[in-house]
């Protein structure tokens, strides 16, 4: 079990080293670089040039990449170039939403699917195997921007029921329904079809001593 553990490890940090590489050589590969964006469309070639110079972009890609993995172990993100501000802190200021939505969204998709893949594996063939097979399968087909457009035409632009944006916590859940849907369901779905599938394959053991 250990060796698995270690093992498992091993190909994770594999997996993000290599994630590391190929957004380091996209960034590096695109049109224009971050002193580029960093300035106004009026700067000129000497502003620009000097930008890059104090934002390490003259050096080797080597050196670059070394400071680019040094800076990421350190947790040090950068500053975002849209709000002028640490990207650590812009993350952990929106951690507490993103938390609250996840695990929201984690126990309502387990209180769902459950009991609709014992449902559809306990009537395995009947109509309501059927219904629930092509409601799991109509929504696994829906792309996640499609559905989020569906959810604000319907809710908020026809209906107007549900906020567009925002997030005031569980205090007002009417800002959380979409975005719990939005990244809910197709998990939802997943877990429904294993559990139809575990259940027919429980229901198909014969347990005769």
């Amino acid at each position: 079990m250990g060796k698995y553990i270690l093992k498992r490890m091993a190909y994770m940090l594999i997996v993000v080293w290599a994630v590391s590489l190929i957004a380091f050589v996209l960034l590096r590969l695109a049109p224009s670089d971050a002193a580029t964006l960093a300035l106004p469309d009026t700067a000129t070639e000497e502003q620009i040039e000097a930008k890059r110079i104090e934002m390490g972009l003259d050096a080797p890609l080597i050196v670059q990449y070394g400071r680019y993995m040094k800076n990421l172990l350190r947790l040090d993100l950068g500053t975002s170039l849209q709000y002028g501000t640490p990207c650590k802190d812009i993350i952990m200021t929106r951690l507490p939403a993103t938390c609250s939505i996840a695990l929201t969204a984690a126990v309502i998709i387990l209180f769902i699917s459950i009991p609709l893949g014992i449902i559809a594996g306990v009537n395995q063939g009947s109509a309501v195997d059927f219904l629930c097979t092509f409601i799991v399968v109509l929504l696994q087909s829906m792309a996640v921007v499609w559905v989020c457009i569906l959810l604000l035409l319907i809710f908020t632009v026809k209906f107007n029921l549900l906020p567009a944006m925002g997030y005031k916590g569980f205090s007002a859940p009417q800002y959380l329904i979409m975005p719990i849907i939005a990244s809910g369901y197709r998990l939802m779905t997943s877990l429904t079809r294993m559990g139809r599938s575990g259940m027919i394959d429980v229901l198909s053991e014969d347990y005769r001593l």
